[in-house]
């Protein structure tokens, strides 16, 4: 399997379906999670208004706690909160509202 974006020749299953260096100059070119709005920006969840990083802190230390939340999306599967990194916290498509814990899958 190729690279999607150089013809580098990839593991099967590779992350994004990129190389690692293609990969790193995607995610250079998007910016910092501040500038594509996960900052300090002040939005509304169901846990209450608080910054994304604050809502993401509090869905994990519930998930922690062994709560069990299904995603935000819908599909009624339970979210894995093993770490931080295996969910996604969910918004709407304008990102003015958070929506909650999503599998990485659904969002």
């Amino acid at each position: 399997r190729r690279c999607l974006d150089c013809p580098r020749i990839i593991p099967t299953g590779s992350y994004r379906g990129r190389c690692r260096d293609c990969l790193r100059a995607r995610d250079q070119a998007r910016g910092t999670p501040t500038d594509r709005g996960y900052g300090a920006t002040v939005l509304p969840s169901p846990l209450g208004t608080m910054t994304y990083a604050a809502a993401k802190s509090a869905y994990q230390a519930m998930l922690d706690d062994g709560a069990e939340l299904h995603c935000a999306c819908g599909c009624g599967d339970l979210v894995d909160g093993t770490t931080r990194s295996s969910w996604h916290l969910g918004h709407d498509d304008e990102r003015t509202k958070i929506v909650g814990p999503m599998k990485p899958s659904c969002n």
